[in-house]
């Protein structure tokens, strides 16, 4: 008896535009089958937007090609790659010459290249008390395992050189020849994070801190959204990076 497959889902993703790209409208709009209008103001969004799925690998691989043939930038990304992402919530840090040297909550290293870090996504998270504060992710080009930083709970003075800001941690390894770095979460974070939660059906996963290490839990939903937003900032990354 041969095994079924898993039903897979691939996501069509629409990435920040260069200005040109509503002048494209008329084409997109016959190729999708939508009104012009609405596909103009999709093609003039200032963040990410999941644009359509597909429960066939060559079929969204078509339409993005498509799309890219027209001058509009798009990529797909599946449940598997979703579900193969991780986020791990690091304690401390100690910078050497190569590379930062992580160590998680559980006790666990994890040595992250200098080489290897391609962006630096961070942004305001809300607490379910109402309070907030600032995860910071790394994101690496060899793997999506992505070593997160919550600014209250972590040492930067060791990573800085004394001053323990979670600006002074991004200026220490930020090289803006070759990591990007978003900050787009704040003022697009809530609207992207309904938007994923109505369109995927998989998530990230994390390796957070337990209850009694948080000061208060995270939002759920909030959380969420920033694991979505991350996961496809890091996707876009490393597709730029690959050309």
């Amino acid at each position: 008896m041969s095994s079924s497959q898993p039903q897979q889902t691939f996501y069509i993703v629409l990435p920040p535009q260069p200005e040109e790209a509503p002048s494209y409208a008329r084409q997109i709009s016959r190729l999708m089958q939508k009104d012009e209008a609405a596909i103009r103001e999709q093609l003039a969004s200032p963040t990410y937007q999941l644009l359509l799925r597909y429960a066939r690998r060559d079929n969204a691989e078509g339409f993005c090609n498509q799309l890219n043939a027209f001058g509009v930038r798009a990529f797909f990304v599946s449940d598997t790659s979703l579900s193969g992402s991780l986020f791990i919530w690091m304690r401390q840090a100690n910078k050497g010459a190569g590379g930062l040297a992580l160590q998680d909550f559980s006790g666990q290293p994890l040595y992250s290249p200098f080489e290897d870090i391609v962006g630096v996504f961070s942004g305001t998270v809300r607490r379910t008390d109402g309070s907030t504060t600032t995860l910071i992710d790394l994101h690496r080009k060899s793997t999506p395992i992505t070593p997160r930083i919550d600014a209250s709970l972590f040492d930067f003075a060791s990573v800085t050189g004394g001053d323990n800001t979670a600006d002074a941690f991004i200026q220490a390894i930020y090289d803006p020849s070759n990591v990007s770095l978003n900050q787009e979460f704040d003022v697009h974070g809530e609207a992207f994070g309904k938007a994923a939660r109505k369109a995927l059906a998989t998530f990230p996963g994390q390796f957070a801190p337990s209850a009694k290490e948080l000061p208060t839990e995270y939002d759920p939903d909030v959380l969420r959204a920033f694991d979505c937003f991350s996961y496809i900032a890091r996707e876009d990354r490393v597709r730029i990076m690959e050309g």
